[in-house]
């Protein structure tokens, strides 16, 4: 029984906290790119899915310790190399999340003089916004970060 409570919130937590970092990382370019040409309403777009992206993707650091929780309270999860591939996947997805995602969506919301306080950045520490290729290289990680949440949504939970 304790097995079966460990994996339900370890998926629980998956989809609450990673769901919207995937939908803010995908949105997120096509809102910077409609706040540059001077749409209002899409900088303050902007601006929250910056937010959820930092913010969900913090939290959602929560899912592998309660994993790691499930990972040895069912038997045979540490003999399961799918688990495992799905651990380094994770690992990579928060990789390209934390020092490429939320590095140039910095840049881009900086350009728009919208970063907060809790950035806690100076704006001319941050590189200048390279609007012809920022938002196509963003559309791309955050493609990969969200297939390898999806492929490590099947390993750990359909075990081919």
């Amino acid at each position: 029984m304790p097995e079966h409570f460990m994996v339900l919130i370890h998926a629980i937590a998956a989809i609450i906290l990673i769901g919207p970092v995937m939908v803010a990382t995908s949105q997120f370019p096509k809102a910077a790119q409609a706040a540059h040409n001077g749409d209002e309403l899409a900088r303050g777009r902007a601006q929250s899915l910056h937010s959820i992206t930092k913010a969900y993707g913090l939290w959602s650091l929560l899912v592998p310790l309660i994993g790691f929780g499930a990972l040895f309270t069912v038997d045979g999860a540490l003999k399961n190399y799918f688990i495992h591939t799905g651990i380094l996947l994770t690992v990579i997805g928060w990789g390209i999340l934390f020092f490429v995602i939320v590095p140039k969506q910095r840049t881009l919301i900086a350009d728009l003089n919208l970063l907060d306080e809790a950035d806690d950045i100076e704006p001319d520490e941050i590189p200048p916004a390279q609007w012809d290729k920022t938002p196509g290289m963003l559309n791309m990680f955050s493609g990969i970060f969200n297939a390898l949440w999806v492929i490590t949504a099947i390993l750990m939970f359909f075990r081919p």
